[in-house]
């Protein structure tokens, strides 16, 4: 019963795309590192944002034995889809979300 539900759940959750080495456009989230504006190679959209961060998380999961699955979960930032516009670029990023604008769905700045 629990095998079947384990491949149930992979199946319907789907496999982990693989990353390609040095052309990947995904920088993986590292407590040792901070992004900066130059990460953000996007090209800015009409909106009344000032950046947008493409962010996906990724996850695996393994069957170490019969009673026990183990999941891991990455953080990745998407430099080709996240953008700046210009005028912001100068500016340092933003370290968590400046009030009154933070929302229930996370940090909502516009310009």
């Amino acid at each position: 019963m629990t095998k079947q539900f384990i491949l149930f759940l992979v199946f319907i959750i789907g496999p982990e795309q693989s990353l390609k080495e040095d052309s990947s456009p995904w920088i993986e989230w590292s407590q040792n590192s901070t992004l900066t504006w130059e990460d953000y190679k996007g090209l800015p959209e009409l909106s009344g944002f000032a950046a947008i961060s493409h962010i996906e998380l990724r996850r695996t999961f393994e069957l170490v034995d019969d009673k026990t699955v183990r999941l891991s979960v990455r953080a990745l930032f998407n430099r080709d889809e996240s953008w700046v516009k210009t005028e912001f670029a100068d500016s340092p990023p933003a370290r968590g979300c400046p009030r009154p604008r933070k929302t229930s769905a996370g940090c909502l700045v516009r310009n």
